[in-house]
């Protein structure tokens, strides 16, 4: 075992590696342009630091839970039930049981039901690539015996605004948030993406549209980037056919 003295010095000096370290990067270089070449390192430990103080207090970084209980329905007609994880991205559902993970495609599932938040995940027809149709999943934000409307989400670049815990702007951080794009199932079982113009929604719907969807469009004017909006238009659209017109705000 070292003497005291000795210890002391060893600790001592594996203290004073990380200072003497940050020293050797400020200190002002001797030559062409000192204090540019200084500024230049000055400005990457100061964005070091504060990198390393937005990624610990952004709750925006923070970890989310991905995989969450619920059930799948097969196409064969079998039931599963364990922790689920959807990439919508690759179309893929992992099932987590007993320590094992299977992942199953859009072919082999029918329904994946999420139980907290609870979402519903069906497996319809779609060409989102081309004109082929394969077997995608997608959310169901409601369903309908006319219309059901269906969602996917994507990523999408974003710069929101950063800001401290007292809600101070800190800068801008760039990266991804997903995007949601709204599709409808009609009775025939053909899916299509909802336009973004609102002026197309009544034709969207039904072409050639009845009176009174037109004219909920116009009164209402809904959205077709809102969930809610799309949900409120095809909730009635599927009251109008089935012959109880009503409006719903």
């Amino acid at each position: 075992m070292l003497p005291l003295r000795q210890r002391g010095r060893v600790i001592t000096s594996l203290w004073a590696r990380p200072f003497s370290v940050l020293r050797s990067i400020l200190r002002p270089p001797m030559g062409a342009l000192p204090y540019i070449t200084f500024l230049r390192r000055l400005l990457v430990c100061a964005f070091c630091v504060w990198l390393c103080a937005f990624v610990g207090t952004n709750p925006a970084l923070a970890q989310r839970p991905e995989w969450q209980e619920g059930t799948v329905v097969f196409t064969n007609g079998d039931t599963l039930s364990g922790n689920l994880f959807l990439n919508q991205e690759a179309d893929l559902l992992q099932v987590e049981m007993q320590g094992s993970i299977k992942a199953y495609t859009p072919y082999q599932v029918m329904l994946a039901a999420f139980l907290d938040p609870p979402k519903l995940y069906a497996s319809h027809l779609a060409a989102l690539r081309g004109n082929l149709e394969v077997p995608t999943f997608f959310e169901v934000l409601y369903p309908g015996p006319f219309a059901t409307l269906l969602c996917r989400e994507r990523a999408s670049a974003s710069n929101p605004n950063v800001v401290d815990q007292y809600g101070q702007p800190i800068g801008t951080f760039f990266g991804t948030e997903p995007k949601q794009e709204f599709y409808v199932l009609n009775a025939k079982g053909k899916v299509r993406k909802c336009p973004t113009k609102r002026a197309e929604l009544a034709r969207f719907i039904e072409a050639p549209p009845a009176e009174a969807l037109t004219d909920y469009v116009k009164t209402n004017k809904p959205s077709p980037t809102s969930a809610s909006d799309l949900v409120a238009l095809v909730a009635f659209y599927n009251h109008l056919k089935a012959g109880q017109p009503g409006v719903l705000r």
